[in-house]
């Protein structure tokens, strides 16, 4: 009988006002983990939304905000 390996790799990003370079992370972060999670700790740019467009996806994004 076949083994099927059942691992799974997430990726957790911290991110705080990142728009700069968090969409290539996502995007480097996809090469090796099965879902990429992206904690944005409320930042006022387009961090989320740039994590979104590389694949982050809307929702594994956690937006923490006071």
């Amino acid at each position: 009988m076949e083994q099927i390996d059942c691992r799974k790799i997430a990726v957790i990003l911290p991110a705080y006002n990142e728009e700069v370079s968090i969409g290539s992370a996502v995007l480097l972060a996809r090469k090796y983990a099965d879902r990429v999670i992206v904690v944005d700790d409320g930042s006022t740019d387009r961090t989320a939304e740039l994590a979104a467009i590389a694949g982050a996806g809307p929702d594994r994004i956690l937006s923490l905000r006071s």
